[in-house]
């Protein structure tokens, strides 16, 4: 066994191990020091690589939402929601929830920040002090439907979940919160009128949930617009079956 070995100018302790058929010069500080790098490497990689997963599914998880169109509420598609006029058809199904104050901010930041309600006032205070946020369930896949009513029609008659309920368009120029210094929200605004309580069963058979042209009564495709082929007929009036007006005349 060598203990000093000169390689060049620089003095390396090494031991020589010697095997049958096989004789090496090894370096304890040598075999140390990788023993420690590799310890070191171990250890930094199990940090790391969490880390960089955890933020590769953070970069996912940002990129879905900010390329979602949905706002908070509803899975697919807008749910009635519009950029510049409220759903212009009637909608009959059943009440499921007021939006609190919270849930409001994320539906008026998701407006904003998906440019649906790009040219609206950025005054977020106002829009939570005139406006409530309604969702309805429509027909038997449970279409969700979203609303804003402004704060004065929604405190004169408050639905509860599970009312039947009635949505329509507001007529042009009208305005709940006063014509002085109307919201510009006030455009995105419907009524909604109680139909039957929750706990009025029979009322719900005179009625039928869906979606409906405001004007002739015709049931509507909510995602196309479109009439839906031998699809129930409404009194857009009273929101009733057509054959449930011509029976009571």
């Amino acid at each position: 066994m060598q203990l000093l070995v000169f390689r060049g100018y620089t003095p390396v302790i090494s031991i020589q191990v010697t095997l049958p058929g096989f004789s090496a010069w090894v370096s304890p500080v040598v075999v140390l020091f990788r023993l420690v790098a590799t310890r070191w490497m171990l250890a930094l990689l199990l940090v790391l690589v969490p880390a960089i997963l955890n933020l590769s599914a953070a970069q996912e998880r940002s990129t879905k939402t900010s390329s979602s169109l949905s706002p908070p509420g509803c899975a697919t598609g807008n749910c009635g929601l519009r950029s510049s006029s409220a759903y212009t058809e009637l909608v009959i199904g059943v009440f499921q929830h007021v939006y609190d104050d919270n849930e409001m901010r994320n539906l008026y930041r998701w407006g904003k920040t998906s440019n649906v309600w790009r040219d609206f006032d950025d005054d977020l205070d106002d829009f939570l002090a005139r406006n409530r946020v309604l969702r309805i369930s429509v027909g038997k896949a449970r279409e969700p439907f979203i609303l804003i009513v402004s704060k004065a029609e929604y405190d004169g008659a408050p639905p509860l979940p599970g009312d039947l309920v009635r949505y329509v368009p507001l007529r042009p120029h009208h305005d709940a919160e006063g014509r002085k210094a109307p919201s510009r929200f006030s455009v995105l605004s419907g009524c909604i009128a109680i139909l039957c309580r929750t706990t009025d069963g029979p009322c719900f058979k005179n009625y039928e949930e869906g979606f409906f042209n405001k004007s002739t009564g015709v049931e509507i495709n909510v995602r196309t617009d479109k009439t839906v082929p031998s699809g129930k007929v409404v009194d857009p009036m009273t929101a009733l079956p057509v054959k449930a007006v011509k029976s009571a005349l």
